[in-house]
């Protein structure tokens, strides 16, 4: 009898165990607020650099079912999923000032009855802004470390509301208006965040979070409650340490490549151990870099495979495409690396130098105006004729990956729904400067078509 009792008993705490550790997600925020949970029977959860040390951790987590078709589904319909009791937020789905965050699922807890807080990233058009600057004035090292300081610049935001007819849901920052009506009724606590006087610090997480905890709102583990000096003395920082011969130092973070487009949809990554990068001429001097960037692992077999192989390479959070892979109306790109990005789409965005007919027009008509001098200025002012391409197919079998340009028809379709943007983009009268990367590609971020940081 004894023994059946037991046997029952472990039954039910089996039962028990099973039903608490639930596994699903929610496609809204309307489905999140009823409690409409399509449940899933695993999620395997992975986080990258802080993400391992600090619920706050960015857009660092990476979920999956095992399943690749059910993470594809994920990726673009689900908007928070649940990990037992966990949550996190798919940030491919939300916006800031209409600027779309990288790729990527960040923990999220619930605040009051119908929020969710979670901690990312400074983004939105004066972070945009900042980046760009410090790009074109100081060239793409001014440009990361800019981006660095924005990643341990990371603030609250709240999810409060549905989704727009695109399926994008507009977030809000947590600011000092909002503080104001978070802590209301707290003076004690109203005073406390006041005490920073300097505004961008008042609105860091590591500042904000802990206020909201001793409101009620939430609570913080005894990690999480350690102070700003000491979760920023834990960030690495080798993005900001000064390097030698121009290599950068190689990252405990995602380094790796895919040899196609159909694998770096789906996340599909052979791991490197290191991977080094170089800047050759005008990459220098501006964010897009051309084909001008150079990989490698110090490592020659395995370089060679690159070269040949390798469709998109990750370093960090930095993607590259490999130009010796792609092509545009049967023209080949010049070999080397070029900065990519990922759209809202999952497309791909890179730029380059103009290459297939319009090359050959804006050459010709140069020759036309100024004789057989038209194409020596041709060739040195093409550099500055680059232009943005995108990649929305694989190679489909052959041996090169279409890219397409980025022209008036296709600046159409990406700008959509934003008629301010629409009306900057044909401000440029004249349509080969309209066409040029330096004019489309602030509108595109702008427009939340694409955002500094690609790391899934």
């Amino acid at each position: 009898m004894g023994q059946i009792r037991t046997v029952i008993c472990a039954i039910y705490l089996l039962t028990a165990m099973t039903v608490s550790a639930k596994c699903g997600y929610y496609r809204t925020y309307e489905d999140f607020i009823e409690g409409n949970l399509i449940s899933l029977d695993t999620i395997f959860a992975d986080a990258h650099g802080i993400g391992r040390q600090f619920w706050w951790g960015g857009n660092d987590y990476t979920l999956t079912t095992g399943n690749k078709d059910t993470d594809k589904k994920l990726k673009k319909e689900a908007l928070i999923l649940m990990k037992d009791d966990t949550l996190y937020v798919n940030c491919r789905k939300l916006r800031f000032e209409k600027t779309r965050f990288a790729n990527g699922y960040a923990k999220t807890r619930r605040i009051g009855k119908r929020s969710l807080i979670f901690v990312n990233r400074t983004i939105g058009k004066k972070a945009q802004s900042d980046v760009i600057v410090s790009e074109m004035m100081f060239g793409a090292i001014g440009g990361a470390l800019v981006g660095s300081q924005q990643i341990k610049q990371r603030v609250c935001y709240i999810v409060s509301n549905g989704s727009d007819e695109k399926g994008r849901t507009e977030v809000r920052m947590i600011d000092d208006a909002l503080m104001e009506k978070m802590i209301y009724g707290h003076d004690d606590l109203y005073e406390e965040y006041y005490s920073e006087e300097k505004e961008s610090k008042r609105n860091l997480a590591t500042r904000v979070l802990p206020i909201l905890a001793k409101a009620g709102l939430f609570e913080l583990s005894e990690q999480e409650k350690m102070n700003d000096d000491t979760m920023l003395s834990e960030i690495p920082d080798t993005v900001e340490k000064k390097v030698d011969k121009n290599k950068e130092l190689p990252s405990s973070t995602q380094c790796g490549y895919c040899c196609s487009y159909e694998e770096l949809m789906g996340n599909q990554w052979k791991a490197l151990d290191n991977i080094y990068s170089d800047i050759n001429g005008q990459g220098r001097k501006l964010w897009f870099g051309n084909n001008d960037y150079r990989l490698t692992t110090e490592n020659d077999s395995i370089d060679k495979v690159l070269k040949k192989e390798a469709f998109a390479i990750m370093k960090k959070d930095e993607l590259y495409v490999n130009c010796r892979k792609l092509v545009r109306s049967n023209v080949r790109f010049k070999g080397g690396y070029a900065r990519a990005w990922r759209s809202d789409n999952d497309e791909i965005i890179f730029v380059n130098e103009v290459i297939g007919k319009e090359a050959q027009l804006w050459q010709t008509s140069s020759n036309m105006l100024a004789g057989s001098g038209g194409n020596f200025t041709y060739s040195s002012n093409q550099i500055r004729h680059r232009v943005c391409y995108l990649i929305s197919d694989g190679s489909n079998g052959k041996e090169y990956t279409e890219a397409i340009l980025i022209d008036d028809a296709l600046m159409d379709k990406l700008l959509e729904g934003h008629n301010d943007l629409y009306a900057e983009y044909y401000s440029e009268e004249q349509k080969s400067n309209r066409m040029l990367a330096k004019h489309v590609f602030p509108i595109l971020m702008k427009a939340g078509v694409l955002a500094m940081q690609t790391r899934e």
